[in-house]
């Protein structure tokens, strides 16, 4: 999950338009927009506080064969949010849904 919440969205939309079947799917939980606590450490190692608050999208489909994806990114962007819960889902699956995402995630990875 963690690369397709830091990809950016026209590397995903990029993904998306090169998949040869776009599923169907639907919203258990359309993209909305909030707020999250980010804490910190002083000096990396001290005590925790807490450093602010930070916007984040989240996102849950369900894809006609019944998996499930979430998707939780920085910033406002509800279509990251929706194409990075959509491929989540498709990970779960072993079809060629998934090996398509899987050579996304490889190209296209952040370690």
């Amino acid at each position: 999950m963690a690369v397709l919440a830091r990809a950016r969205c026209d590397e995903l939309e990029r993904a998306w338009d090169n998949l040869a079947i776009q599923p169907q799917f639907d919203w258990l939980r359309r993209p909305e927009t909030g707020l999250v606590l980010v804490r910190a450490r002083a000096g990396g190692t001290g005590a925790l506080f807490n450093l602010g608050e930070v916007t984040m999208t989240r996102c849950a489909v369900r894809l006609a064969d019944g998996m499930t994806g979430f998707a939780f990114v920085l910033g406002r962007d509800q279509r990251h949010a929706e194409l990075a819960a959509v491929f989540d889902a498709m990970l779960q699956g072993t079809d060629d849904g998934a090996s398509g995402v899987l050579r996304f995630v490889t190209e296209f990875g952040i370690a």
